[in-house]
């Protein structure tokens, strides 16, 4: 089935979610209720439910009994969910949703038989849904955490019958969340298109649960993900979230197959999206979690992802002193991506080590993991020049950005009176035009790169320095050679002139303020030549 299940999200909702449990089972005594659930299937038999949750309205925290039908509740306002399955597979989900005043023991029935069919009516041809998520939220909070609804027969091609018995409450809004892709697609051969639809039913539980939607009403994204290693994959994650609503319990990925991979997506308007594009390989593995991407409206947009030069990127960095305590910290992955600077990005299978120095003296040193590094250190109220050393070298099956070592030299110095001193990292950004999607230029051509500057001591907004060189190589750093670096309004750009010959062009960077404050930064096979 090409619509994957979610394994890897780590989103703040989940961990509230999962907070809200276990809170609730520590609730304070009082006197208690017994309440006894009666769940009948489609076909009219007594199951037990594939899951159940009670959502305490007034205290907002949630009570999940999985497969059981007894709880001993306090006396209160209780939304209850109920997902029931009926026939082996099962053959068919409902989602009975009910809003209880609970002040005696009593048994709560929840009836699949009352439900109706969920339909989302899209005219698309080739398309049929594979996934299908209901979501109830209760004045802002989750009653129920859905799973995906699919079909894993006949290749996983379309989703079993869902239900939902109709319910009235103002209180009460119901996501849909649908995914449409082409009939049989596989990793070998993926679908090279997708709808992500969202519904919203606020006042309850619809009792036509119809929702027709035309493709002139859905975002267009365009996109596209370049190949960084050899034998890769890549697949998307989506998790529709509002602008301004409660956090959704709705995701669903799909494989993209082979890099380079290409993709149109149709997506509801309004949601950010937040994209996680995940690339592995048998030796490696590197994400790229575009959590702050802004919401598409109506009309056409492009995403792309992994482009070279894969490097530490705007954010990642901070150094900061507090008293004597000097705390340094690289987040994610030091091979970011540059499409996505401020974004998080994790890798796996290659090595990294990060060193702090003070002239000569190593004050500590640390491997970074999948999320980043950090080191801390005594560090004395003078003002020093500090080093943060970074050596990071990527899986056997990359192609671009093998290597990379970065240098970093910054002020610092101890603080009193509870405040706190930021050192100043520059983050050299490296963005070669003229690529193809995998990443290589054409040999011989001249390749302008962007160079864009930020620092963590400073705003958000690029920055501009006193000194600024680049060198290139062709020889994986054997031998350097240096290009000439003009300023274009609030960035730099160099040339550099590709080999004749296929093979790697590496970048080499050097930036400084007047106080000192300077990077250096080298990447081996910054970019290809065919």
């Amino acid at each position: 089935m090409s619509v994957l299940p979610v394994a890897k999200i780590a989103s703040a909702a989940l961990a509230a979610s999962a907070a809200l449990s276990a809170g609730h089972a520590t609730a304070t005594a009082g006197p208690r209720v017994e309440l006894t659930f009666r769940v009948i299937d489609r076909a009219g038999q007594q199951v037990s439910p594939l899951d159940l949750q009670l959502l305490n309205i007034a205290a907002g925290t949630n009570i999940d009994l999985g497969s059981g039908t007894r709880r001993q509740v306090r006396p209160g306002r209780y939304n209850v969910a109920a997902w029931i399955g009926t026939g082996s597979g099962p053959q068919s989900f409902t989602l009975d949703d009910q809003i209880v005043n609970v002040t005696r023991n009593q048994t709560i029935t929840l009836d699949a038989r009352l439900g109706r069919r969920v339909r989302v009516g899209l005219s698309a041809p080739g398309a049929v849904q594979e996934g299908l998520e209901l979501a109830p939220i209760v004045q802002g909070n989750w009653a129920f955490n859905p799973s995906v609804i699919a079909d894993s027969e006949a290749g996983g091609t379309k989703t079993v019958p869902a239900y939902v018995v109709p319910m009235a409450a103002r209180s009460v809004t119901l996501y849909v969340y649908s995914v449409w892709e082409k009939a049989g697609n596989t990793v070998s051969d993926p679908s090279p298109f997708r709808y992500d639809i969202v519904n919203v039913y606020r006042g309850g539980i619809p009792a036509h649960p119809i929702f027709p939607v035309r493709r002139s009403d859905l975002a267009r994204v365009s996109v596209t993900v370049r190949a960084t290693d050899q034998d890769q994959q890549a697949t998307l994650l989506l998790s529709p979230m509002t602008n301004s609503g409660p956090p959704l319990p709705l995701n669903a990925g799909t494989t993209l197959g082979a890099t380079p991979a290409r993709l149109t997506c149709y997506r509801s308007p309004g949601y950010q999206w937040q994209p996680i594009v995940d690339l592995t390989t048998p030796s490696g593995e590197i994400s790229d979690n575009v959590l702050n991407m802004n919401a598409y409206g109506r009309g056409h947009f492009t995403e792309q992802y992994f482009g070279a030069v894969l490097a530490p990127q705007a954010f990642q960095l901070s150094a900061g002193v507090t008293t004597r305590r000097m705390a340094v910290s690289i987040n994610g992955s030091p091979f970011g991506d540059p499409f996505h600077p401020g974004d998080t990005d994790e890798s796996q299978g290659g090595t990294a080590l990060m060193s702090l120095y003070s002239g000569s003296k190593l004050l500590a040193k640390s491997h970074l993991d999948v999320f980043g590094g950090n080191l801390n250190a005594r560090v004395p109220m003078t003002e020093h020049m500090y080093s943060l050393q970074l050596d990071a070298t990527r899986g056997p099956s990359a192609t671009v950005s093998t290597q990379l070592q970065a240098d970093w030299h910054f002020l610092a110095h101890g603080t009193t009176g509870g405040f706190s001193f930021n050192g100043q990292l520059y983050t050299a950004q490296l963005i070669p035009a003229g690529l193809d999607l995998r990443n290589q230029a054409a040999a011989g051509a001249l390749t302008p790169v962007t160079l864009r500057l930020n620092g963590t001591a400073s705003s958000s907004n690029p920055v501009l320095l006193n000194i600024v060189r680049a060198q290139a190589s062709a020889d994986d750093g054997e031998t350097w050679h240096p290009v000439s670096v003009r300023r274009s309004g609030d960035h730099y750009v160099f040339s550099v002139r590709d080999p004749r010959q296929a093979g790697f062009v590496s970048l080499r960077v050097y930036v400084r303020d007047g106080a000192g404050n300077s990077e250096l930064l080298t990447v081996i096979r910054a970019y290809g030549v065919r």
